[in-house]
Parts: structure tokens; sequence; C-alpha cells
């Protein structure tokens, strides 16, 4: 009994490390899982903290636009806004895919480019509802022209650097509260030919093309098959007078108001009425100075103007003019070398060159972002005010986004002038971003006036492109442009309608001179030239004189045009009277094509410099 008893404690004894090592596992295991744990949540908490430091792209700040993509060839600026105490860089664009055209000249007297990807037909149709309501164009119109009073030219440096912002010199209008308003519409009027000359040089292209070979051959047989336009009762209307061009940043017909844009409502109503204007976007900013100073689509994306830098530019107003012995010079109030104006710009005809931010700008304008449009012209204008006859270029930046009050010195500057606006928060940034613009054409004015050169002073407006900053790009996906526009943005048409402004002091007496046919910014050049009664070739320039007699023709795209018989909304034309017209269609689409391709060849293969070196052009 008593070695069972002494067996039995034995065995308890030893139990009894046993149980301690398997307590002492249990503690192990309890504070690993306990320090496992507090890892686990300290991650989870550095991650919280970093998603807080660098948003994602779906937790963007609710009032920063999508960011604009890079252009060819330039840096990629940051997505976050740019600081305010250094010189910004224009956001840059993308530029449009080279052409599926082949870049080898296939013109011929009926050329056939390589097709273009279709794209998602719509028949939403384009609304007429613009700033300034159009007036229906008449179809057969047989009203006499009426003709402005030519006013004679009557023949006639910079100032030191502002240390501030100079004090706006235009009275601030009244803020309105409702939509522009609509000015009582004068008569459209739509001249007859004066005489049966023609806007052409004496240049025989069939000649030419007999000797010539390729890739110029095919170019002069394209020529040599087009009609060119007769002379007008307004050719020479302008001739003798100076010019300002200025491509506006973004620029809008919206923009345009009785109350809070005066001076730009009254150089749209008072000078020549474009009321159905197109600026085609495909190559942002550079693409649409390509197609105001150019007159040409820009068919190699962001590198068409580039690729002019050592041609011939011989019809650009700035060589035009420079032949007739104007004093001219280009200026931008950004950076001077971005998308290479410092070296396309010193090439546009200008006799005195080119001036933008880092060349001689920044003597006028503070390093903001974006820069002040209303210093570039209080800086610039004693350059050349009290020349005998002069002729200016402008490519302004305060119009750009993004479209904001926190980051955008000039929404900012103006936010007052726009809190009663019946817009968004990104529509009114966007607004008062251009009443520094509008403040820039009130001042322009005044200056002109104080030294009697209102009337010899013409003046044009067009924007560079619309103002896709406000929004992502995508059609049918644009709110904030949907705001500005008043309506919902579904195709190209709708998205690309602009306002174009032709205006001099000589006008204002006048009837008004409305135009009511498409109008696109390829035919500026061409109608600039036949009012300032310059030698040139219609035939060489694939937009239209507007007075002219050639056909109407505006278009985004070949599936994106109108004319005076109707429109093309996503391949699909429809008459004026709604229904389909597929030859028709088929037609313009062709000739659309001829011109896209030919604008192409005059690109890569410097056809005006070949016609000069021939001797054809003088």
């Amino acid at each position: 009994m008593e070695k069972k008893n002494t067996k039995k404690k034995i065995i308890k004894l030893a139990a009894y490390p046993v149980l301690a090592l398997m307590l002492a596992l249990l503690i192990v295991v309890s504070i690993l899982k306990s320090r496992n744990k507090t890892t686990s949540t300290d991650v989870e908490s550095k991650t919280d903290r970093i998603m807080d430091t660098f948003p994602t792209e779906t937790q963007a700040p609710s009032e920063t636009p999508t960011k604009e993509p890079a252009a060819a060839s330039t840096a990629v600026p940051s997505s976050t806004p740019l600081p305010t105490d250094t010189p910004a860089p224009e956001p840059s664009e993308t530029p449009t895919p080279v052409p599926t055209e082949t870049p080898t000249p296939t013109v011929t007297d009926t050329p056939v480019p390589t097709k273009e990807p279709t794209p998602v037909p719509t028949d939403t149709p384009v609304p007429t509802k613009t700033a300034i309501k159009p007036t229906k164009a008449p179809a057969a119109p047989t009203q006499t022209p009426v003709t402005p009073a030519k006013t004679p030219a009557t023949p006639t440096e910079a100032p030191a650097a502002p240390t501030k912002a100079p004090v706006n010199p235009a009275t601030v209008p009244a803020t309105p509260t409702s939509v522009p308003v609509t000015p009582t519409k004068a008569p459209a009027v739509t001249p007859v030919p004066v005489s049966n000359e023609v806007n052409a040089l004496g240049i025989d292209y069939k000649k030419l093309a007999s000797n010539d070979s390729s890739p110029y051959k095919a170019i002069d047989n394209y020529i040599a098959g087009l009609t060119p336009s007769k002379k007008n009762a307004y050719t020479g209307l302008f001739k003798g007078k100076n010019l300002i061009l200025i491509s506006a940043e973004a620029f809008s017909a919206e923009v345009i108001n009785e109350k809070l844009t005066p001076t730009l409502y009254r150089m749209a109503t008072k000078g020549i009425n474009f009321t159905d204007y197109y600026q085609p976007c495909g190559a942002g900013t550079t693409g649409g100075e390509f197609q105001n100073i150019m007159g040409m689509n820009p068919m190699r994306g962001g590198n068409s103007m580039k690729l002019t830098a050592n041609s011939n530019n011989y019809f650009t107003m700035g060589s035009q003019l420079n032949r007739l012995g104007y004093f001219g010079k280009a200026y931008h109030n950004n950076s001077y070398t971005y998308y290479d104006r410092h070296k396309t710009h010193i090439n546009l005809g200008y006799s005195a060159g080119y001036m933008g931010y880092g060349n001689g700008m920044e003597k006028y304008v503070q390093k903001l972002w974006p820069e002040s449009d209303l210093e570039m012209f209080v800086g610039t204008i004693p350059e050349y005010i009290d020349k005998e006859h002069f002729n200016i270029y402008y490519m302004s930046v305060s119009g750009h986004s993004a479209y904001n009050f926190s980051s955008n010195a000039m929404a900012k500057k103006n936010r007052a002038r726009v809190t009663g606006l019946g817009y968004n928060t990104s529509v009114k940034a966007y607004i008062a971003c251009n009443l520094e613009f509008e403040d820039s054409m009130a001042y322009l004015l005044k200056k002109l006036e104080e030294k009697g050169k209102l009337n010899d002073t013409v003046v044009v407006i067009s924007a560079d492109h619309y103002p896709y900053g406000l929004d992502s790009e995508k059609l049918g996906a644009m709110p904030n442009l949907d705001n500005l526009y008043g309506y919902k943005v579904v195709n190209a048409l709708q998205r690309d309608h602009s306002r174009l402004i032709i205006w001099s002091g000589c006008l204002e007496s006048q009837p008004p001179i409305v135009v009511n046919s498409p109008v696109m910014s390829i035919d500026i050049l061409p109608t600039l030239s036949n009012l300032f009664g310059t030698e040139w070739d219609s035939r060489l320039l694939p937009g239209r004189d507007v007075f002219s007699d050639a056909m109407c023709l505006a278009y985004v795209d070949v599936y994106n045009w109108k004319t005076d018989k109707g429109t093309c909304v996503g391949g699909t034309f429809r008459n004026n009277e709604g229904k389909t017209d597929k030859a028709y269609g088929d037609k313009i689409t062709a000739i659309i094509k001829a011109k896209r391709n030919y604008c192409m060849n005059v690109i890569d293969y410097d056809y005006f410099g070949h016609l000069y070196k021939l001797g054809a052009l003088k």
C-alpha cells in the first residue's frame, strides 16, 4: 500500500513541470498574437496617412479639374496647382494623332485618302444657342450688300516694367444674374461679286504640273482643278489699315455679354457679326494658332506649327503686310519657348520678330499662373501704336485652366465680379479668367481712341480651342461645359462652336454686317486677305473668303460639318428640312478629305517655298 502511494506521489511531482511548460507555451503564444495584431494596425494606420497625403485619381479635390495631357517634346506638368511665385509653363495639350492619310502626296483631281475610323454616329442636331443668338441664313439672298464707308488710313519704346499689377483701366461692369443678352438683329448681308475679277495670282498650275516631279506634280494638278473665288463688294475694305490678330486662350461665345463684357459685346455686334462660327479642336492651343495664322488644318497635330519653322509662310498676314512695309511683331505672355514658339513665331513674317516671357515680356508681366493679358497689352502697346502702319499678333493666356479660385491667379483676381452668376464654381472661375481678357480689350480700344487710330485699326479675335480645361474631353460627359453652354454637349460641332470677331471703329457708324453662313477658323486668313486687298490666290488656301461666291463649309473633321444646305453629324448628313441625303453628304466628305490632304502636303513639302523657288510667288 505504501509503495502504491509513493508511486502516485512521484507521478504527481513529474506532472508539475509538464503543466508549467504548457502554461509557459500558452503565455508565449498569447504574447505573439498580441504583437501581430498591433503590427497590422500600425501598418493600416500608416497606409491611411499615406492615402490622405497623396490622394488617388478618385480622391481628387472637387475643384481640381482633370489634368491635361502632355504635348509631344515638352515636359509633363505636375498635376498639382502651379505655385504663383514661379513662371509657370502652359499645361500642354495632346496633339491629334498623325492622320491616317498617307504622308506621300496622293492629290489628284478627285483624291480619295485612306479611310478614317468611323465614329459612333448620332443624330443630335447642332443647337443654335450661343451668347448672341444667330438668325437663320436666307436660302436665296437677293439683298444688295451694304458696304461700310471706308476710312482712309492716317499715317502717323517700351515703358519700364511694372512693379505690381497695373490698375484695371476698365470700369467694372455690373454683374448680370441671367444668361447673356440677345441683341436686336440686323438683316444678313450677302455681298455679290462686283466684277468677274478673281482673287488669284497669274500662275499656270497645269504648266507647273507638266514640268514638276513628285510630290509637287500631284499638288499642282489638284490646284489646277480648283476655281478661284471672285472679288466682291468687301474687297479692299480695310486696305491700308492696321491689324491686330489675337488667338484668345479658351475663348468662347458664352463669354460675350452686354453687361459683364461690354467691350467684347461691342466688338462682336458692331463689327462683322458672325453667328455660326467654329474653331475645330484637334491639336490644342498650337493647333488653334495654326488654323488662325496659317489658314490650314493642323494635319500633323501638335507638330504642325513646329514643321513650319523653316518653311516659306508666304500667305500669313504677317508676311503679306510685311511685303507692304508694315511694322510687325508677335507677342505671348507665357514662356517664349513653349511649343517652340521661339523658332516658329520668328518665321511668321513679322518684321520685329516675337516676344514672350523670357525674351522681353518679363518687363511687363508678373510671374503668375496664368499671366495677365491686361499687363501684356499695357506693356506692349507703346511698342507699336505710334508706327505709321502696324501688324500685330497676340497669343493670350489669361483664360487658361485650371478653373478654380485657389490656384488660378486670374480667377482669384476677378472673383468678385462673377459671384452673382448662375453657373457652377468651375464655370464662374472660367468666366472670371476671361474678364482679364475683356479688360485688356477695353484698354486696347481706349489707347487706340486716344491716338486717333480707332477707325484705322482692325482687331480680329478667335479662340484657340473650346474651354476643354473645364472637363474631361469625352463627348456626352462634360457637365461643366454643359453648364456654360446651356445644353448637353454630345457632338463635336456643339463642342467646337465659338465666336469670331472682326471689328474696326470705321464699322460702328454703318449698318451691321451679318454673316449667317457656317464659318470656321481656316476662313480667317482668306477673308482678311480679301478685306485688306492684298495679292493672294484663293486656290492656295483651303478656307474661303466669307464674302465671296465660294461654297460655305465649316468642318471639325470628315464626319462633322455644316454647309448652307444642312448639317452632318457622326457621318450622317441631314438637309435643312431634316431629310438624309447620302449623295450630297458623300460629295462634301470627299471635298473635306481633299482639303485635309492638301494641308498635309503643304506642311510636309513646303509647297509655298517650292512655288517661291520656281519664281511663281514673288
